[in-house]
């Protein structure tokens, strides 16, 4: 795994993961993206999420992505205990 400096390139590569993940109706993915024929390509999409390799490099990257996308599921299904009010 690396990680792309070039903002260009890393918006091109995120938008194509979003939608990857918006193809197979999951929210919490790991999604491996690479270059393939001259453009980017999704390898795979996995639903179980391990950042093994990355977190070897990056480890507080690594950290602190799996703490944004807790509070992102907690923050929409709402935390136990919590009622939400949708109106």
């Amino acid at each position: 795994p690396m990680l792309i400096a070039d903002d260009a390139t890393r918006d091109a590569c995120t938008a194509l993961a979003i939608k990857a993940a918006q193809a197979v109706g999951i929210r919490f993915a790991s999604i491996d993206v690479v270059r393939a024929d001259g453009a980017w390509k999704v390898l795979e999409v996995n639903s179980g999420v391990k950042m093994e390799a990355l977190g070897r490099r990056h480890p507080a990257l690594v950290e602190a992505a799996y703490h944004a996308a807790l509070d992102a599921v907690f923050e929409q299904v709402g935390r136990p205990g919590e009622s939400r009010d949708d109106g």
